[in-house]
């Protein structure tokens, strides 16, 4: 797979692509401050992000006057789905202070930026057709720089805030995950259709490295979002607003 990958053409592209959200995203923090310009941004970014996934449906009925509808096009087959869609449901609505939408978007913008990247640099299907002249391959490579551009966003435009507690809204959307593709598993067998690797549930996304499946990724994860986010309160954030020192004076709290 590796050997398809990376290439002049994938290098550039990637490249080119990372400059481009890297200047986007500077430009937005720069020069976007009132709410509905950054409201804008949101929606517009996923709503791009959708068309771009859907418009090989346009492409091949114009061009080969058919065109065939993909498994992930009705349904969420694959982690990046799932992010794309939650980035569209989450820049349309109104009210993003409300803790549960923020914590929507706090999962979405971990899913969308690891999956975003993973997405882009280990593209399993230009890693089977390492040619930008397919159009499948570069609306697949194009809505995940769109969508990678989206989800940072979230982020970068003040939605949410990187914390500890974070992890919570990692955890219920990872359990959504599970839960999603263990339902479509067992909706495909029922009526005979021919069971992608939903989620990764059913094998290890890359043969060569079959312990790294959706459990050891899920984990690693964790463990990694863990360090990181309490690495950032420990070295940005003032000593009260960190999560130790939360969680002891809620203990003490209780104690008293």
């Amino acid at each position: 797979m590796t050997n398809m990958l990376f290439d002049l053409t994938h290098t550039l592209f990637f490249s080119i692509s990372f400059i481009i959200v890297g200047i986007g995203i500077f430009l937005c923090c720069k020069y976007i401050h009132k709410q509905e310009h950054k409201d804008l941004v949101i929606k517009l970014s996923a709503l791009i992000t959708v068309l771009i996934h859907y418009s090989s449906l346009w492409y091949h009925y114009l061009v080969d006057k058919t065109a065939d509808i993909e498994l992930n096009m009705i349904f969420l087959v694959y982690p990046c789905n799932i992010a794309m869609w939650f980035l569209f449901i989450f820049a349309f609505i109104k009210n993003k202070q409300n803790k549960y939408v923020c914590m929507l978007g706090e999962f979405t913008f971990y899913l969308g930026l690891v999956g975003g990247l993973i997405g882009i640099l280990f593209n399993e299907n230009y890693s089977n057709t390492p040619s930008l002249k397919d159009y499948d391959i570069l609306k697949g490579l194009l809505s995940h720089v769109t969508m990678l551009f989206g989800c940072i966003s979230i982020l970068s435009l003040g939605y949410i805030k990187i914390r500890v507690k974070n992890i919570l809204s990692v955890f219920i959307g990872y359990v959504f995950m599970l839960i999603n593709g263990w339902f479509l598993i067992t909706l495909f067998t029922k009526v005979g259709i021919d069971t992608p690797n939903i989620m990764f549930l059913l094998e290890a996304p890359y043969a060569k490295f079959p312990w790294f499946n959706i459990w050891t990724m899920g984990l690693l994860g964790f463990v990694l979002m863990f360090i990181i986010t309490a690495s950032y309160e420990y070295f940005f954030l003032d000593k009260e607003e960190r999560w130790y020192y939360k969680f002891i004076k809620k203990e003490e709290q209780k104690n008293e």
